[in-house]
């Protein structure tokens, strides 16, 4: 890898750590980790849900079993603060690392200059647009999808 690549790879790799959602995720994470109750809940909620995706990545239909096993995962889940505010950190975390992949991906796909041409902070596609790059309207009026978008 080019070092000056990776030297800015490790400078935004610190930033996401130091962000305030790289910071509650970890707070929330270390929480649910410390807490046996919590802990054992999301170690069963983790079994479940494996169990779920394997059984439809299979293409088989969930046993009943299988899906009053996730009800009552969820209602367990639902009741236990640690969980709900490791889940809530954890989607502020992943929306923080969709944010930054889309900037990195408008960057590559429209030729921007991401420091001059981004708007930050809102939709990577939208501050394209905004910045003159972004997806041509096709011949339907819709906008296509953008190339290597996840």
């Amino acid at each position: 890898m080019d070092a000056v690549i990776y030297n800015k790879a490790s400078d935004l790799a610190a930033a996401i750590a130091d962000s305030k959602e790289g910071i509650r995720f970890r707070e929330a994470e270390s929480a649910v980790k410390n807490d046996g109750v919590a802990r054992n809940l999301a170690q069963r909620w983790h079994r479940v849900y494996h169990r779920v995706n394997e059984v439809l990545a299979a293409g088989d239909e969930l046993p009943e079993a299988d899906a009053r096993a996730v009800e009552f995962i969820e209602a367990k889940v639902e009741n236990h603060p640690l969980m709900l505010e490791y889940i809530d950190a954890h989607k502020a975390f992943s929306e923080l690392l969709s944010n930054v992949d889309g900037v990195l991906s408008a960057a590559f796909n429209f030729g921007m200059d991401v420091a001059e041409d981004t708007v930050c902070g809102g939709d990577p596609a939208q501050d394209a647009k905004a910045a003159g790059g972004g997806p041509k309207e096709g011949a339907n009026g819709e906008a296509p999808p953008a190339e290597g978008a996840n």
